[in-house]
C-alpha cells in the first residue's frame, strides 16, 4: 500500500476552520474527559512536509506542539496531542495521506485529502466518523 511517487500538493500548512463530532471519536479511541476537551476545542495548525519516502508532520494547538517523523509505509511509535501512544503507519495515494494508528486492540485512521486551497481530514474509528476541515495557509 502507498506510493513511491509523492504528490507534492500534499506538503504545506493547514488552519483548522471546522470540525465535526470529533469529541465522539476521540471518546471511542479510549481519550478520558479532560484530555478531550483541551484538544478537541483547539483550533489546530497541522504543517506537512513530505520529500521522497521521509516525512514529518507538526500539529501544533495553543498548549501543545507535536511533531512525528516517519519513513512512508514504515511502522514507528507515536505519542499523540492527546496523550496515547500508538503504533502507526502513514501512506501517501496521491493527493490522500493516510495515518493510520493501533493501540490497545483498536485502530484509527485519518485520511488527508489535501488540495490547493484546503485539506479535509476524516477520521474513523468503529463506528465513528469525524471530520476537520483545514485552509491552507502555506
Amino acid at each position: 500500500m502507498g506510493s513511491s511517487t509523492v504528490d507534492t500538493n500534499v506538503s504545506g500548512k493547514f488552519e483548522m476552520v471546522s470540525g465535526e463530532n470529533y469529541d465522539a471519536y476521540l471518546r471511542e479511541c479510549g481519550v478520558g474527559m479532560i484530555q478531550r476537551t483541551l484538544v478537541g476545542k483547539a483550533k489546530e495548525t497541522i504543517t506537512i512536509a513530505i520529500s521522497g519516502q521521509q516525512g514529518e508532520i507538526t500539529f501544533s494547538i495553543p498548549i501543545k506542539t507535536l511533531t512525528i517523523r516517519f519513513s512512508l509505509g514504515q511502522e514507528f511509535s507515536e505519542d499523540g496531542l492527546d496523550e496515547r501512544r500508538t503504533r502507526s503507519i502513514i501512506v501517501v495515494e496521491g493527493n490522500k495521506l493516510i495515518h493510520t494508528q493501533r493501540f490497545e486492540g483498536s485502530e484509527c485512521t485519518v485520511v488527508r485529502v489535501v488540495n490547493n486551497t484546503e485539506m479535509i481530514a476524516t477520521y474513523t474509528t468503529k463506528n465513528v466518523v469525524a471530520t476537520h476541515t483545514y485552509k491552507r495557509i502555506a
